[in-house]
């Protein structure tokens, strides 16, 4: 009981929040450890988990340091880092977690916290506590569906089929059965003994009909790990001990007792070898077999039940399935292996994060320093890439970052400024303007537009006969000459047309020399003349036509 009270605790902590850094952003948390397990909740009462995780996965316990640095220790799991600050009891908060991790997990600053003794005791006791998985090992495995690369669609492995379990074969025994050690040398009959000691072995106790067989069943359909199902089935009770002499030796009995004890031995038969045995040597087998039917670790001589769990672990770690290959594995190489696949994974998914310009994803998969300011520089362009540069100037931190925001705006601020320049709104233009020579420029700019659109407007006004505009906006003798000669063209070619259509009236209007005004006098006479002839003419050829009809 002593030992178990020195491997559970209990006790408020302070902790990161979801691999932020724990100086800028931790939380409150109130701690369990019970054996390798440790849980963390809201309240004291244990109500409203919030988190988990094995101190059996941990793949590295160190001191923090640098924005971590408040804190008293950080765990790298798979997948998954948290840091922790202990708010009463750190000595012993951290002998218990360094101890229940593997030695080779503890920093060297931390190993003075490592007891091999007590990392005995947690093998010992709670060996065959179930493991638990931590919250980030699911975010790589959801539903059914397992996380594989995303540039390539993998298909998913075929199952392969582990080999049966060996069958228990029973050794040859006795015509006795075993005997109790209770059993008194003087209760043996002397005619068992001679018979004992001159007859051969018979068959073994176990019936053919009642030998265990091997699981027909592929441990891949129902689920579970290949180990769970070498269940060999217990050996058939011993025969009830026959009438013996008393006088049976001490020797033969012994013989008996061991007999009967390797069998049990052999069939991995727990109850009856801890009944059997005697002695440190034959206790220390027992309780080997005891901690390798705990922990479920393969046996000398299962070769065939281990290759078994090697295969399911290569075929979990290549479809993905993290959770089913942590069940597989009984060793730091193992746990290694699998944590270096989820790693590899997982930086994948980063990489396709940023390249995607996906944040909240790649600050889920980000855990490194690194890789947390790849993120904060995601968000950084992203804001800068929607021109929101107030936001990018207060989530830039380090003097890379200003200067990119600072680059980003000065760029941003001249394109707008040659925008509004060349758009004519330079009342806009100005508010962009950062220097005298910009300034200057930017007046002149305007001055050019001005002159430009002012030049457009008098070729337009001259070229539709709207000569009163086109003197307003006329700059400089050349185009008050312009003006001249277009007037005075448009001037003769309608007194030329209006002499051709014998509009007289309106040549008057447009003569303005003697010249003009002479030959508009002679063609209207001439028009007159024709138009009196040929007047008498249609009357005297209409009273022609009277006198006929009289």
């Amino acid at each position: 009981m002593a030992a178990m009270l020195t491997m559970t605790k209990e006790g408020w902590c302070l902790k990161t929040h979801r691999g932020s850094k724990f100086n800028k952003r931790s939380e409150r948390r109130y701690f369990k450890l019970e054996g390798f397990n440790v849980a963390y909740f809201k309240k004291d009462t244990l109500a409203d988990r919030t988190g988990k995780f094995d101190l059996r996965k941990v793949t590295e316990i160190s001191a923090c340091a640098g924005e971590d640095s408040d804190a008293d220790l950080v765990l790298v799991l798979p997948g998954k880092r948290i840091c922790v600050k202990f708010e009463a009891d750190a000595e012993a908060w951290k002998t218990l977690m360094c101890s229940a991790a593997a030695q080779s997990a503890v920093a060297a600053d931390l190993q003075a916290y490592h007891s091999e003794e007590l990392h005995a005791a947690f093998s010992g006791t709670y060996a065959a506590q179930k493991g638990v998985s931590s919250a980030s090992v699911l975010k790589y495995t959801s539903g059914a569906s397992f996380l594989t690369s995303p540039r390539a669609e993998t298909p998913k492995a075929t199952a392969p089929k582990p080999a049966p379990a060996p069958e228990a074969v029973a050794p040859a025994a006795r015509s006795l059965a075993p005997k109790s050690r209770d059993v008194e040398p003087e209760a043996v009959a002397t005619t068992a003994a001679a018979e004992y000691a001159t007859e051969a072995p018979a068959a073994s106790p176990i019936p053919a009909e009642e030998a265990p067989a091997a699981p027909a069943a592929s441990p891949r359909k129902e689920k579970k790990s290949p180990r769970k199902s070498k269940t060999k089935a217990a050996p058939a009770p011993a025969p009830e001990p026959a009438p013996v002499s008393s006088a049976a030796s001490d020797e033969e009995l012994e013989a008996n007792r061991k007999e009967w004890y390797n069998f049990a031995m052999e069939n991995k038969d727990l109850q009856m070898a801890k009944e059997l045995y005697v002695g440190h040597e034959e206790e220390a087998r027992v309780k080997a077999l005891e901690a390798e039917a705990a922990t479920g670790c393969a046996a000398a001589g299962d070769a065939e039940l281990e290759a078994a769990r090697v295969e399911w672990l290569e075929f979990h770690v290549k479809a993905g399935e993290y959770e089913d290959a942590l069940q597989m594995c009984v060793d730091d190489k193992d746990y290694a292996l699998v944590h270096d696949a989820q790693e590899a994974n997982r930086g994948e998914w980063l990489a396709h994060s940023l390249a995607s310009e996906d944040v909240y994803s790649a600050g889920n998969y980000a855990v490194t320093e690194e890789e947390l300011a790849a993120v904060e520089d995601l968000k950084i362009k992203k804001e800068l890439k929607a021109g929101n540069y107030g936001k990018a100037k207060k989530l830039a931190k380090t003097p890379a970052q200003h200067e990119l925001v600072d680059a980003s705006e000065e760029a941003a601020r001249k394109v707008w400024l040659d925008y509004h320049t060349q758009a004519g709104e330079f009342k806009e233009a100005g508010k962009y303007t950062v220097s005298d020579g910009e300034a200057a420029a930017l007046k002149a700019a305007e001055a050019a537009y001005h002159e430009s659109e002012r030049a457009t407007t008098f070729e337009a006004a001259l070229a539709a006969g709207k000569y009163e505009q086109a003197k307003k906006l006329a700059s400089g003798e050349a185009e008050l000459a312009q003006l001249d000669a277009k007037r005075e063209a448009d001037r003769k070619e309608w007194f030329n047309y209006s002499m051709d259509t014998g509009d007289f009236k309106n040549c008057y209007v447009y003569a303005i020399s003697e010249e003009e005004e002479a030959a508009v006098c002679i063609s209207w006479s001439k028009s007159s003349a024709t138009y009196a002839s040929f007047s008498l003419m249609s009357r005297t050829i209409s009273r022609s036509a009277v006198v006929v009809k009289e």
